[in-house]
């Protein structure tokens, strides 16, 4: 029988040995999760740009179509049109159904793809773009929004004053919508750290 007998050159780490090591796979270890937390930071903030962005663009089309259709009167007795315009907020009319009224039945309940506005709510924080249809409650259209402009111009043109006193008057609007990420960045200089985005809609009203 053989017995293995450690040679004078062997020996184990020391306890130096063994606090440096730790020390080195601590810094390592720490520098590791440095950048990972980088990366996802990084990673969220592209998620909200593009999320922000894309709200845009789908607010923004949901409202061209609904604009230009303003003032769709097909028997010519419903008064379809602008009911209200000012700089951010704006409702109108249309008669869809070609009934030649807003309402849905006999009892006079409004049609909620008739009489439409677009609007920021709440009034404290104005934080969302609302769509209130048919006399209802705003239902939000997007959400962490800075500010929504409305102007309006005749068919020459010509920019008219807000809110506008003669409605018939309008024939384009102008839309810009602007959002914002759903979270501050801290280090970011510029807006309390909130990125923004902006959308300009160009409506040619059809009616």
């Amino acid at each position: 029988m053989f017995v293995l007998k450690a040679g004078k050159n062997q020996r184990g780490y020391t306890l130096i040995e063994t606090m440096m090591a730790l020390a080195i796979s601590g810094i390592l270890i720490y520098g590791i999760g440095g950048v990972l937390n980088a990366q996802q930071k990084a990673y969220s903030l592209q998620e909200q740009i593009l999320e922000m962005q894309e709200g845009l663009r789908i607010a923004s089309i949901l409202m061209n179509r609904e604009i230009r259709m303003a003032g769709y009167d097909p028997t010519g007795t419903a008064n379809a049109g602008i009911v209200f315009a000012d700089t951010d907020r704006i409702e109108f009319t249309r008669d869809l159904s070609g009934d030649g009224s807003f309402d849905e039945d006999e009892n006079g309940k409004m049609d909620k793809n008739e009489v439409i506005t677009y609007s920021l709510y709440p009034p404290k924080y104005k934080n969302k773009l609302g769509r209130i249809s048919g006399g209802g409650n705003n239902n939000p259209v997007l959400e962490n929004v800075e500010s929504i402009v409305f102007t309006y111009r005749t068919a020459s043109g010509l920019e008219l004053a807000t809110p506008v006193a003669d409605t018939g008057l309008i024939r384009n609007i102008e839309v810009t919508l602007t959002a914002k990420t759903a979270k501050a960045d801290p280090k970011y200089p510029k807006n309390n750290g909130y990125r923004t985005r902006s959308l300009t809609t160009k409506i040619n009203l059809r009616n």
